[in-house]
């Protein structure tokens, strides 16, 4: 295998339209259209954000959100596959608000077998470990709520 995938916490500012497809472009979203606006409307709009350190998704109406990129690293080239944006919804529990996935990586996909996604929930399920007081790792699409616990496997 001639490249790897990486979970970054910030992307560089020249992938900015790599991002925005990924987001809000993604020809998956129809699939779960009713819980993204259902996410959107309990916890508030996705957009780019931009610092010093390079690119994140910020919520509007969460100020602590995070985000988790997958990138396909291959050589000198880079290309943002995946997103997780997480939030503390509560004193015990994170949230993933929003995720996106490129369609070469979904199901289906070329380099579905990559599982970009399980991978992404593999981090965030670390994070939330981590996280002092955090006992649960919520999912906002599918109203699902993950007990932590150190059974989960690292």
């Amino acid at each position: 295998m001639g490249y790897k995938i990486h979970c970054k916490t910030r992307v560089p500012m020249w992938m900015r339209g790599q991002v925005e497809s990924l987001l809000f472009f993604n020809g998956g979203q129809h699939r779960v259209r009713d819980a993204i606006a259902e996410s959107i409307e309990r916890y508030g709009v996705p957009e780019v954000s931009e610092d010093a350190s390079g690119l994140r998704i910020a919520v509007r109406g969460t100020h602590e959100a995070q985000t988790l990129w997958a990138v396909h690293e291959e050589g000198s080239l880079s290309r943002v596959v995946g997103v997780l944006v997480y939030a503390r919804d509560a004193a015990d529990e994170i949230t993933v608000l929003h995720v996106g996935v490129a369609d070469d990586y979904a199901q289906g996909g070329a380099y579905a077998s990559e599982h970009v996604l399980a991978r992404l929930m593999q981090q965030a399920r670390r994070i939330a470990r981590d996280t002092a007081g955090v006992r649960h790792l919520g999912v906002a699409y599918r109203h699902t709520r993950l007990r932590l616990s150190n059974a989960l496997s690292a």
